[in-house]
């Protein structure tokens, strides 16, 4: 499994040099879409990170990823020079690249919105309103997801 932290920089580099700069709220959610795209490229059986998700009023989040990249508020995250390709393999960065691709032109908003609409981010909700955890569990993203990506 990869560092979300490196998870995040990668994407955060990759979306600047494509001429799409994100916010941490936009971020959370392709971290987000990244676990769902690993998870299903092998059956459920292998995340991309370990780090838990949870469900925040502003949908899907990694607390560590988003405590790490608050100090940029609601602002565009500018790129990292410590983040390094080599810490992906060639398959790894086609699956990143893919869901970059895929949300690059949805609004940190957008994605909110459309987070909030789906189960897994519902579940958690609920789970949580009852009185229970707010993880998203990875099971119930691989489940959602298959046959949608």
């Amino acid at each position: 499994m990869l560092n979300v932290i490196d998870v995040s920089k990668y994407i955060i580099n990759r979306s600047y040099a494509i001429g799409k700069p994100i916010s941490n709220l936009k971020l959370q959610k392709l971290l987000y879409f990244v676990q769902a795209k690993f998870l299903l490229d092998t059956d459920g059986k292998l995340a991309c990170f370990s780090n838990d998700i949870e469900a925040w009023g502003f949908g899907p989040v990694v607390p560590v990823a988003y405590h790490y990249f608050k100090v940029y508020g609601s602002n565009n995250i500018p790129p990292y020079d410590d983040c390094t390709d080599s810490y992906f393999n060639a398959h790894d960065k086609i699956l990143i690249n893919e869901v970059i691709d895929t949300y690059k032109d949805y609004s940190a908003v957008a994605l909110v919105n459309l987070t909030h609409k789906q189960d897994p981010w519902i579940w958690a909700s609920e789970s949580q309103k009852a009185g229970y955890s707010n993880i998203i569990h990875k099971d119930h993203i691989f489940q959602f997801f298959r046959g949608k990506m």
